[in-house]
């Protein structure tokens, strides 16, 4: 590990902090002010600080594990993190935001259901395997009803439009192009020079921008929850 990844590690952790994630939950899971007041609120938050936990550790391991043999590995956790921070912002700028997010989770899953029918449709797959997808579509609409949510025909919201609504449109656009370009085996990704010095340096630079969206989502989840108590 280079000296430039151990200080962007000791960075990272000087806010993750297990006593510190375990305070959050615990507020999240009994208050009922502020942000927290609102429906669906307990689940979304929970929800982003342990995925954002879970990220965070992923791309730490991965970092000291890898020897820098994966690129993708690294961009991919960095990427994700990156949505993370969105998702973080939008729900932290509108309290309203926390239930227009969970709904989302319901219409995603129908639009994954209507996509594997249309594949169906066009591969001729069998009765059998249309009841299985019908059996499952209508498991997602009750389990949506469960929670109240009736409107599911609605476009679930895209992370790009998400980024727009905060203001950061341009910054989430280039890096997350940027990410990707390393994330999936494109063929700039796959006939890049074997450089160990540059392989290196590019490793730095994904745990150096996943370091930054956690440190940034963390800190914008603990200002709302703490003000939330």
């Amino acid at each position: 590990m280079t000296k430039k990844a151990e200080d962007i590690i000791t960075w990272g952790e000087s806010i993750y902090i297990p006593d510190k994630m375990k305070s959050l939950s615990e507020i999240v899971a009994s208050s009922n002010k502020g942000f927290l007041s609102e429906k669906y609120a307990k689940e979304v938050f929970s929800a982003l600080l342990t995925d954002l936990w879970f990220e965070y550790d992923g791309l730490k391991y991965d970092y000291s594990k890898s020897e820098h043999s994966s690129l993708s590995l690294l961009a991919w956790r960095a990427r994700n993190l990156l949505e993370l921070n969105v998702w973080c912002r939008y729900c932290c700028l509108d309290k309203g935001h926390s239930e227009i997010f969970f709904q989302d989770g319901c219409r995603d899953a129908l639009d994954l259901s209507k996509h594997m029918e249309t594949w169906g449709q066009k591969t001729n797959q069998s009765e059998n395997w249309f009841e299985n997808r019908e059996d499952s579509k209508n498991k997602t609409i009750n389990e949506a009803k469960r929670h109240g949510v009736s409107e599911l025909d609605d476009k679930y919201l895209r992370i790009s439009n998400v980024a727009k609504k905060c203001d950061l449109e341009n910054s989430f656009n280039i890096h997350y192009k940027f990410l990707s370009k390393f994330a999936h085996p494109t063929a700039f990704r796959l006939f890049l020079k074997d450089d160990k010095k540059e392989v290196a340096r590019q490793a730095d630079y994904f745990l150096e921008r996943g370091t930054s969206y956690f440190y940034d989502a963390l800190f914008k989840l603990e200002k709302v929850i703490e003000e939330s108590k």
